[in-house]
């Protein structure tokens, strides 16, 4: 058996005020090097679900809904699931899915969307996408 000696690295590190408090890279047991914590504040990153996972979640009842708010327009489930505007734009053109008919004005976009179609009715050419 042979054994490799490695050299002894220094690493120079910055600390940013925002991450003042978060601990210095440690080496962690069964891991390949260092870890390094992220200086993400709590709920800044939100990993919005898919357009499959948003579409299940409307065959079993969930809605969609658009909000406005002074950051701009915000989709959501009525879950309080999150949607991004893309996976947005791309439940509310699948055939299967609905407009409710409650825009604010006339000519308006709807502002919440609903399923209304059986899955095992849905196009081949659907399927694709998902």
């Amino acid at each position: 058996m042979n054994t490799i000696r490695a050299k002894a690295l220094e690493v120079k590190i910055m600390r940013l005020p925002h991450a003042a408090d978060l601990p210095l890279p440690t080496y962690q047991p069964a891991r390949a090097g260092l870890d390094l914590m992220a200086a993400i504040p709590a709920g800044a990153l939100v990993i919005a679900p898919g357009r499959r996972v948003v579409l299940r979640a409307m065959q079993h009842g969930c809605s969609l809904h658009l909000h406005y708010t002074t950051s701009g327009p915000q989709w959501a489930l009525s879950d309080g699931r999150k949607v991004s505007a893309r996976v947005a734009q791309l439940v509310t053109t699948s055939s299967s899915v609905v407009g409710c008919g409650d825009a604010l004005f006339e000519g308006a976009r709807t502002q919440s969307f609903r399923w209304w179609r059986d899955p095992a009715c849905i196009s081949i050419e659907e399927r694709k996408h998902d």
